[in-house]
């Protein structure tokens, strides 16, 4: 597919069909759409991608993680006062993961995941149990 540049709108030859591509081609054409809505880039300016993303870099001004309840990136947990260990179900946890967690309960207890079974869970375990249930957020990095 070439394109020749007529008063500043470049027109190209898609198969025999001529198609004028000006600046703001979602005025022309709305969302548009790549293998078989696989990609989608909607006119509001947001991309949605069915499938891996990859990139050298990503720079972002705020990241969002969508959970649907299950087998979720973030999470939260409460280790139940007098316990010291729970386990987290999560079959996308694996041996090379990284799983941060972070208290959202006042503790002086140590914590850590002290141990991870790949695509079955992880576990969060206190140096002693406590007093008082310790809620604490989590979350799952995936490393290649």
């Amino acid at each position: 597919m070439g394109a020749d540049v007529q008063d500043g709108v470049a027109v190209a030859l898609v198969g025999r069909v001529p198609v004028t591509v000006s600046d703001d081609v979602t005025n022309v054409f709305g969302d548009l759409t790549f293998q078989n809505k696989k990609i989608v880039m909607t006119t509001k300016g947001d991309m949605h991608i069915n499938g891996r993303f990859e990139a050298a870099e990503v720079v972002a001004g705020s990241f969002t993680v969508k959970n649907d309840g299950s087998n979720d990136t973030v999470g939260q947990i409460t280790i139940p006062a007098g316990t010291k260990t729970v386990v987290v179900k999560s079959t996308i946890v694996t041996a090379k993961s990284k799983v941060f967690i972070t208290p959202r309960t006042s503790t002086d207890k140590t914590i850590a995941v002290t141990s991870i079974k790949a695509n079955e869970s992880f576990m969060v375990e206190l140096g002693s149990a406590s007093a008082t249930d310790i809620v604490v957020d989590y979350l799952i990095v995936g490393v290649e």
